[in-house]
């Protein structure tokens, strides 16, 4: 237009105010976040156990189906320890008010969804009162728990409320038009996201990692949020963070709209597609190969190509040749157009931004479940947490939830009129052919991805270390779902080929033999190269160990330990101690870690541990604490201190890369990548030994058996699991049945029906495939826990020798037996006879060895004791006894077991009968000691490879309680904390048998 006018904007069409609406999706949004962050909560109140032993309870109990029976709640609740029965009826003030948001936020959606029915709206009305009546009750309780009147009310609302949301479901159900409504809504919303599945993908992916509440695994990536309170703004992994959401949402948003551009022309056009062309079936191939010359080129590609190449290269070759076939045979008809349907047209279109927008808001929703919880705990006890950036990302995450599709929304109206007219005209709108402006932010994306595969393919190590773990995950999932959508977008203009219309398919199914490859390259157990254990220059047979009756005599000779005065007598008794650390990730090797520094730092510690049995994690800190363990006393860097800097994110963060990226392609297309100029293929279960070894240089040694001088930790024996026989896979540093001299023909090890452990495989006897290792490889094989850390490939010998091929599959040490105890049952007799000889030999005034196990337990709850059972229905009785099974293989039943065969002395001495029964009297009455976490309100560090500042205090503030520091070793303390007093007390002993 003439004198500097400008063309008016088009005016928006009438389906686009369905478009940009953003108040019910952030409704939904918003009580999805407060029902995460009332479990977190939840969590909190739950982990408080009463002194007097027994489960804590749930605040949700009082609102459930359950709530009359769970009215003792507050009796509970009043039994804590004094210091918990304040930061708990804090907790449950703070869960009331959110309680109450919560109520709030679905009362608004629910009226929403059934406006216009007007009994329907009074029941949702009076089902958000008695949610109302819930919170303030439970708040009035909490204030004053021992007035039982104020129960009542609450369970009786909770019973009042679950009526109302019955009958709620009732009425829409019998209400035929309000039903039709609802199916034809959910049946849009079905076929939209199954139109955007690839993003619907890639969302629930990231939201799956980051949002379940489920204690353990999935609470790794919520604590590696929480590593960044420490510098705040300040550090460079919440950058990375955020940036990669804000190109994810970028990303998703691109391919969306071209997904949606198809969607238009079907559904509002009812535009034929093209003619399939065979070219874009190189892209998978094209793409491979020239990985494949690059790793040639950069001299990194150290193994040929395994088979999975073929399977990649073949697949698009046989549906070309297939097509080829079948339609020189049987020329195809073309489809059928769709039928217009422009409402479906603009659903699938809002899907896919949405899509977008909830991206976004799913990292707002991860950092509202990482820091509620301790913000909350902060509150309740005095803000003696640490105080400062939580906050701040709490409120970031909340700005997330609740102006995510808002601002997005507003991003999208603002894009629509600036792109009707002009040089951006038809950008990315779905309603207007792919133009070149499109085709180029596609090609973009793909580049962007492609670019981002490759640098965690060359570089694992700095790239993960240099973004972190959030930003990997995040990283990861979205370079796959860009480059497979790249091709989906450019194959979805076509027919289908020949091969697939002739099985009824309008479309190609890329994404499904991009998995049926995948599912081929696996079977048999895939490429053994991929997770073969790592190991150094090939050795001709295992190094020779030492016996266990020569061991125990040498350990005995170089080993004072602590000989006890026994009242009465003049003889005295030493502590034998046995160790089994449970598994649990890096948290058990610092819990470990811990126990050992704690008995290094008195008089006998470091010299009564005769033998230490881990799994997983805790096999990691046995380790260290053994490499570490005598150096500590004269450096002062103690296994704590190592351990906890193997606790930094950066092995989870090449784990999660390997898991998402490297390990993915090789095992897929057998190309195998070396990560460095330096190395050869390695997995990711190798890249996280190197970040271990790069932490604690000594775990980089090589794997050696026991000697006299094994350190504080005695003798190690590290359990893993076989894969597919059930079998523990033992890595002892003794010989535990005597089978120093090698054998011929088939080797025992070959089932674990025969040998001197029940079901195990000893892995290093003299007969087994020989295994060069280091230290940090033997305490993976233990640790391998999917999907993080793979299985590994041990091989064994068969009738054909040593080969890859004949391997067992090594998984974590926990999937048989996660405490270790199971494995000092088993080798416990071997050991009680040699304790008996001993004692045989002890003249009067002598020193008799009696045996003390500790147990090193690193999750809660070893404390609870179990009621007496409630009846159950006859139908729920098969289901409820399924339990019986896992109880006894429990660690209570090890432990029960142990104690009850703890007898070193024989009928006919009474004077060996007094010591030990003096050393028992000293720990609480009997033999075994377990040391784990107390029950108060805390946040659980996760089961995983990394753990932030938050989980690494509680484990120490847990390690402070627990040894009663400051307190002595009174009757109120735990029974390591009266191992530690008897170890401290006891005067180092004589010469063995004197």
């Amino acid at each position: 237009m003439g004198n500097g006018q400008v063309a008016p904007a088009a005016p928006l069409p009438a389906y686009a105010g369905w478009i940009f609406r953003w108040k019910f999706p952030t409704l939904t949004v918003v009580a999805i976040s407060l029902w995460i962050t009332l479990t977190e909560l939840d969590r909190l109140i739950e982990g408080a156990a009463p002194q007097d032993g027994g489960a804590g309870r749930s605040a949700a109990g009082l609102q459930g189906l359950e709530a009359y029976a769970r009215r003792d709640s507050w009796d509970i609740w009043a039994r804590l320890h004094p210091a918990a029965v304040p930061e708990v009826a804090g907790l449950l003030v703070i869960y009331a008010a959110v309680d109450l948001l919560f109520a709030l936020s679905y009362f608004l959606l629910l009226r929403g969804i059934f406006r216009g029915r007007k009994w329907v709206t009074r029941l949702v009305i009076f089902e958000f009162a008695c949610e109302a009546v819930e919170s303030v009750f439970m708040v009035f309780s909490a204030g004053h728990p021992g007035i039982p009147f104020l129960n009542a009310p609450l369970w009786l609302a909770a019973y009042a409320k679950w009526a109302a949301l019955l009958a709620v479901v009732l009425f829409a159900w019998a209400d035929e038009v309000l039903r039709r409504r609802l199916r034809r809504r959910l049946k849009g919303v079905y076929r939209a996201l199954l139109f955007h599945r690839l993003n619907l993908a890639a969302v629930a992916g990231i939201a799956a990692m980051a949002l379940l509440p489920i204690p353990g695994v999935s609470d790794q990536l919520p604590d590696a949020q929480r590593s960044w309170a420490a510098q705040g703004l300040g550090e460079a992994h919440w950058w990375w963070a955020w940036a990669t959401v804000l190109a994810g949402t970028a990303g998703l948003f691109v391919l969306g709209r071209r997904r949606s551009e198809l969607a238009w022309a079907l559904f509002a056009k009812s535009a034929p597609k093209k003619a399939p062309s065979v070219w874009w079936w190189a892209y998978g191939p094209m793409l491979l190969v020239a990985g494949l010359s690059a790793a040639a080129l950069a001299r990194r590609l150290p193994e040929p190509p395994g088979v999975g190449m073929l399977v990649v290269i073949g697949i698009p070759i046989a549906v070309v040749l297939a097509s080829w076939l079948i339609k020189a045979v049987s020329p195809s008809v073309e489809p059928t157009p769709r039928t217009r349907d422009r409402g479906r047209a603009v659903a699938v279109w809002r899907c896919g931004d949405a899509l977008a927008c909830l991206f976004l808001v799913v990292s707002g929703m991860a950092l509202i479940r990482s820091f509620s919880a301790p913000l909350a705990l902060a509150a309740v006890s005095g803000w003696h947490l640490d105080w400062g950036w939580p906050p701040v990302f709490l409120g970031l995450g909340w700005l997330a939830v609740l102006f995510g599709f808002f601002a997005g929304t507003r991003l999208l109206r603002w894009t629509w009129t600036s792109t009707t007219t002009g040089p951006l005209a038809g950008l990315l709108d779905p309603r207007v052919a792919s133009g070149k402006l499109s085709r180029n932010a596609s090609w973009a994306s793909l580049a962007v991805s492609c670019l981002v595969l490759g640098w965690y393919e060359a570089a694992p190590d700095w790239a993960a270390r240099t973004v972190g773990v959030p930003a990997t995950a995040v990283l990861s999932v979205l370079a796959w779902t860009i480059a497979i959508g790249f091709l989906v977008v450019q194959l979805q203009e076509q027919r289908a080929m020949p091969v697939f219309e002739k099985f009824g398919l309008r479309a190609n199914p890329i994404v499904t033999l991009i998995l049926l490859t995948l599912v081929v390259t696996s079977i048999n157990g895939g490429d053994s190269r991929v997770h073969a254990i790592r190991q150094s220059s090939p050795t001709s047979a295992n190094e020779r160990r030492l016996e266990l009756d020569e061991y125990f005599r040498r350990w005995t000779a170089s080993n004072g330990g602590c000989a006890i005065s026994v009242p009465g007598t003049a003889a005295k008794v030493r502590p034998v101690i046995f160790v089994a650390a449970e598994g649990g990730g890096i948290r058990a090797a610092v819990w470990i870690a811990s126990a050992f520094t704690e008995l290094a730092s008195h008089r006998c510690g470091s010299t009564s541990v005769v033998l230490s049995s881990g799994v997983s994690g805790g096999s990691l800190g046995l380790v260290v604490a053994q490499l570490y363990g005598e150096e500590a006393q004269r450096t002062r860097v103690t296994p704590l201190a190592l351990v906890t800097r193997m606790a930094a994110p950066d092995a989870l963060a090449v784990g999660v890369a390997g898991t998402l990226t490297r390990d993915m392609v090789a095992a897929g297309t057998g190309l195998l990548v070396a990560a460095d100029d330096r190395n050869g293929w390695q997995d990711r279960a190798a890249l996280m030994e190197r970040a271990w070894e790069s932490a604690a240089k000594k775990l980089a040694e090589p794997w050696r058996p026991a000697d006299s001088q094994t350190g504080p930790t005695g003798a190690l024996i590290l359990n893993s699991t076989a894969s597919g026989i059930g079998c523990r896979l033992l890595i002892s540093q003794i010989d535990l049945d005597g089978s120093s001299a090698a054998r011929t023909g088939v080797a025992k090890d070959a089932s674990c029906r025969n040998g001197g452990t029940p079901l195990s495989i000893d892995l290093m006897s003299q007969d087994a495939c020989p295994l060069a290792m280091s230290w940090s490889t033997a305490a993976m094989i233990s640790a391998r826990f999917p999907i993080i850390s793979p299985a590994g490939r041990v091989p064994y010998r068969s009738e054909s020798g040593c080969s890859p091929g004949n391997s067992y599959q090594a998984i974590d040490g926990g999937y048989s037996e996660g405490s270790g105890l199971g494995t000092v049952n088993d080798v416990w007799p071997l050991f009680q006879e040699e304790l008996r000889q001993h004692n045989l030999t002890v003249g009067a005034g002598g020193t008799y060895f009696a045996p003390v196990f500790l147990y090193v337990r690193n999750s809660r709850g070893a404390d609870v004791l179990t009621g007496p059972p409630r009846a159950a229905g006859e139908l729920a009785v098969p289901l409820l006894g399924i339990s019986a099974k896992n109880l006894q293989s429990d660690a209570s039943s090890w432990l029960q077991r142990l104690a009850s065969d703890d007898d070193v002395c024989g009928p006919a001495s009474g004077e060996c009968a007094a010591a030990s029964k003096e050393l028992k009297s000293r720990l609480g009455g009997k033999s075994t000691v377990v040391l784990a976490p107390d029950r108060h309100p805390r946040i659980d560090p996760p089961l995983g490879w990394a753990l932030s500042r938050l989980s690494q205090d509680e484990l120490s503030r847990a390690m402070d309680t627990e040894t009663c520091r400051n307190e002595g070793a009174g009757e109120d303390c735990s029974e390591f904390a009266r191992l530690l007093h008897v170890l401290d007390r006891g005067s180092p002993a004589a010469v063995p048998g004197g």
